[in-house]
């Protein structure tokens, strides 16, 4: 999902008793006993979802439960998925599968969550971006045989603007990549996790990466809207200069 809801996320497991945790502010952390196992949920209002220790089977239903609290969901089948195994005990080692902590409390779950909520979120933005570059140097290509926009193609620049918009918004403001975790921050002995982790899976790098195609996007797409806007202006000065002539 690109949204949810938070805090009605919250007011809603509350009146069900599902014990809560908040760790980060813009995530809640539920956790569910079963007979088998004791597993968490980390929900983040960008739209990811992590799951720790958690069946398939009991993934499916809370995926099902969450929805009511999603705006703009993903199709099934089409949502990015990461796996990475966590074990407590040891030194720590962190790896581009796996990663190993003396203990994994609460607060290391919270900081390994948010890691691979952001490292999900990216790969959506990642293709969201790609194919917007892809529309874009069709346009591009369209325009340089014509000479011309059309109103289909001026209707997709203005598109392409405002998803453009959108994603930078969405990619720097609500996943906060350029922020450290609230966890992190206020304890020294996880900020090492946060920082390794966030090296290993190259948040940073990619986000650069996003960042500079949207840039590159927002750059052409000014271009052309400026052409667009001196050839309105130039027939609006041929009215006027008809109807002066008249």
């Amino acid at each position: 999902a690109r949204t949810i809801d938070v805090s009605k996320f919250q007011e809603h497991f509350m009146h069900n008793k599902v014990r809560r945790q908040t760790f980060e502010r813009d995530s809640v952390m539920l956790t569910i006993n079963t007979e088998e196992r004791r597993g968490h949920v980390v929900v983040f209002n960008y739209g990811a979802v992590v799951f720790v220790n958690v069946p398939q089977s009991l993934r499916d239903w809370c995926l099902d439960a969450f929805a009511p609290f999603c705006g703009d969901t993903i199709p099934y089948g089409f949502q990015p998925v990461e796996d990475y195994k966590m074990t407590g005990g040891g030194q720590v080692e962190i790896g581009f599968d796996s990663v190993k902590l003396p203990q994994l409390d609460g607060h290391n779950l919270a900081v390994i969550a948010t890691v691979l909520a952001q490292s999900v979120a990216l790969d959506h933005y990642a293709a969201k971006t790609d194919a917007m570059l892809e529309a874009f140097t069709r346009l591009n290509s369209s325009v340089e045989r014509t000479g011309v926009f059309s109103a289909l193609e001026k209707r997709s620049l203005f598109r392409l603007v405002a998803l453009n918009n959108t994603l930078f918004t969405d990619v720097i403001a609500k996943i906060g990549i350029l922020e450290r975790s609230n966890t992190a921050w206020k304890y020294l002995q996880y900020a090492d996790v946060w920082e390794g982790l966030q090296d290993e899976f190259e948040i940073r790098d990619r986000f650069w990466k996003i960042e500079f195609k949207l840039n590159l996007i927002q750059q052409n797409s000014k271009f052309f809207l400026e052409v667009l806007a001196t050839d309105k202006s130039n027939t609006l000065e041929w009215i006027i200069i008809a109807l002066i002539s008249i």
